[in-house]
Formats: structure tokens, sequence, C-alpha cells
């Protein structure tokens, strides 16, 4: 949208305008404090005046950086090196001039290639974090599947083992009642079920009849019990939805 353009341009000029005006408030400043330790004769002028070359790279960026470099040195030739108030280098002082001007150069230079390094630094480990980040997710979606595949198999086992045991018990029984009885009994004990039915289809009829057989657990017994009569909804429709509620009514048959 053209007002989001516009913002964006708003905050470029307005940073340009804060990093450059911090070249140029570095270099005045130290102009400032350079001038009367040079007449004092206590350090020389060329420390502070690098002090702000290095402040401006390094928070400017280089166009701010290459602007405090002009300004020192042009400063540094105007209030430091004779002729003074004048921007002409004579012969005798070019050594000391150019001495200055490489120091500057120098400093700007350095700092820039230390604010790169930190950069790339920087952005090397924003990358490593991502890539950390994206490897964790993928090992946790591996894990998550490997888990899913190992309850799978879980239940395939169990599922066999079921098998193998009504059909061990099934071949040890003589009528039909035992055979049920049997294989109530195994199944509820191998899936650890407290409570356990017989459903026979009426053949007469769509209904599911239930048997007199039922299994209870330890806590209730430990028993296979026969009812003493059939239960008063012992015939349901061959429906999902009736054979639904029956089951949630007595517990976890067969």
């Amino acid at each position: 949208m053209p007002w989001r353009v516009t913002l964006g341009h708003t905050r470029s000029v307005v940073s340009a305008v804060l990093r450059y005006g911090l070249a140029v408030l570095s270099v005045a400043t130290a102009i400032g404090l350079a001038l009367p330790l040079e007449r004092s004769e206590r350090a020389p002028f060329v420390a502070p005046i690098l002090c702000a070359v290095v402040a401006s790279a390094w928070f400017g960026g280089r166009g701010p950086g290459w602007l405090a470099v002009l300004l020192a040195i042009a400063s540094g030739k105007y209030f430091f090196i004779a002729p003074l108030h004048s921007l002409a280098v004579g012969t005798e002082v070019l050594p000391r001039f150019l001495v200055f001007a490489v120091s500057a150069v120098l400093a700007h230079t350095l700092t820039m290639g230390r604010r790169r390094a930190e950069q790339s630094l920087r952005q090397a480990r924003d990358e490593l974090e991502v890539r950390v980040e994206a490897r964790t997710a993928d090992l946790r979606r591996a894990n998550e599947a490997l888990r899913a595949e190992i309850r799978q198999r879980q239940h395939a086992e169990d599922a066999l083992r079921i098998l193998v045991e009504v059909t061990t018990a099934a071949s040890d029984t003589a009528s039909v009642a035992d055979l049920a009885s049997a294989c109530l009994k195994k199944i509820c004990e191998l899936r650890q079920w407290s409570l356990g039915q017989v459903w026979f289809p009426r053949p007469d009829t769509a209904a599911l009849v239930c048997s007199r057989e039922s299994f209870f657990s330890e806590s209730h017994g430990g028993r296979l019990a026969r009812a003493a009569s059939p239960p008063p909804w012992r015939a349901v429709r061959t429906s999902s939805a009736g054979c639904g509620r029956a089951r949630r009514r007595r517990g976890s048959p067969t």
C-alpha cells in the first residue's frame, strides 16, 4: 500500500539523517576536546579525532564513516596543522599531514572490517539457530512417526497374541457355550477388561441376544459367571447405534 511505502521511505531517511548527523557531531565533539588538549600540550589532537572516526564508522556504517574521515582530515589541517585556519598544506608539514590522513583512513578501514566480521558472525549464528530449529522439528516429527509405528506394532502383536491364546483355549472346548466362555475369559484377561459379555445373533430376527456368560475381573471376584437370568435388555437390533448403546451400558463386551 502507498502509506506503507511512504512510512518505510520516511524511516530510511530518518535513519540516514541520524547516522550522518552522528558523524558530524562526533567530529565536532572531538575537535572541541582536542583544541584545549593541543594548546596545553598535554596530549596530541589525533587521539580524539580518530576516536570520532571509529565511532562514526562503527555505529553509522560506511557512508558516515567516510564522511567522518573527510571532516577529520579537513578539521585537523584547519585547526592543528600549520598554517592554522587554512586548508593549504605546506611542504614542511606534508609528512605530518599525510600521517594524520592515513591514520584516519586506516581507522575507518579497520573499524569497517571488524564491523563486517561481527555482522557475518551474527548472520551465521542466526542461520545456525534457524537450521537447529528446523532440524529439531524434523527430529520431533520423526520421533512421533516412530512412536506411532511402535504403537501399531504393539497393537499387531497384541492382536496376534490374543488370536493365539483364544485359538488355544477354543481347541479344548466341547460346546458353543464353553467356547464362548473360554474365548471371553482369555480376551478379557489379555485386554485387562473388568467386565465382558457375549452377544449372539438371533437367526429369526435382526437382533443380538446377550448370553448368560459374563466375565468379572479379580476386583469383582475373579470368576467366569453364568447369569441367573438374561438381562431385561437381552435383545437389541443389529444397528450400530443400538449396539453402541448396549455396550456403553454394560461395560466392555467382546
